[in-house]
């Protein structure tokens, strides 16, 4: 039965392996050629409140990095998108300094998930001190991701 097991799980994983790198490949050929970019509004919601202010700061990051920013989802390679938060103690003392948490990620028009990040930052100078630091290393990983979606493109090309 033991044997019978490993076999399954071994055609299994040969099954699977290719569906995953061939997936790894899509994102990787569509990273490439990411330029566009539309900046979907963060989940705190209202004009003029902390997610509108931190979607327009996403927005300046990625045009200093060189990337276009549009308004239309139809003119985007692709959209960002994601929530960001304060992390709150339920029972017990406030963390000191105030940590805030981040989730974005990059998806094609297809849906599809192209590059993640979640993290943490912790700040005294508050929301907006943290927000600018977290913009710049959104933006930063994923135009990390880009260059190395480029290289391994080439290095197959």
């Amino acid at each position: 039965m033991k044997l019978k097991a490993g076999v399954s799980l071994s055609l299994l994983l040969v099954w699977l392996f290719p569906l995953a790198f061939a997936s790894s490949r899509k994102a990787d050929e569509q990273l490439k050629n990411l330029k566009t970019i539309h900046v979907q509004q963060s989940a705190y919601g209202k004009p003029g409140d902390r997610g509108s202010l931190f979607s327009a700061t996403l927005r300046l990051e990625l045009s200093r990095k060189g990337y276009k920013v549009t308004e239309d989802v139809a003119d985007a390679d692709a959209i960002l998108s994601g929530t960001l938060g304060d992390v709150i103690a339920i029972d017990g003392e406030q963390p000191d300094p105030p940590q805030y948490g981040y989730q974005y990620q990059v998806a094609s028009k297809g849906k599809v998930t192209l590059w993640r990040t979640e993290f943490k930052l912790r700040s005294r100078s508050g929301s907006d001190d943290a927000d600018q630091k977290a913009a710049v290393r959104i933006v930063g990983g994923l135009d990390k991701a880009v260059k190395t979606a480029i290289r391994k493109t080439k290095k197959k090309g």
